[in-house]
């Protein structure tokens, strides 16, 4: 049987009902594609000053 509260154990049951549900599984995983997304458009933005 499977955990109600998902992976992260209820870090993201947004409505507090107890549950993680399909919807908020789904803005979890968009949170954590935001947050890990490659930098290059912070790169474009700096006029190349900051090359690597």
């Amino acid at each position: 049987m499977a955990d109600p509260n998902g992976l992260f154990g209820g870090l993201f049951d947004f409505n507090g009902d107890g549950k993680t549900d399909l919807g908020e599984e789904f803005l979890a995983f968009k949170m954590f594609e935001e947050v890990t997304k490659d930098d290059d458009e912070e790169d474009e933005d700096d006029g190349g000053f900051f090359r690597r």
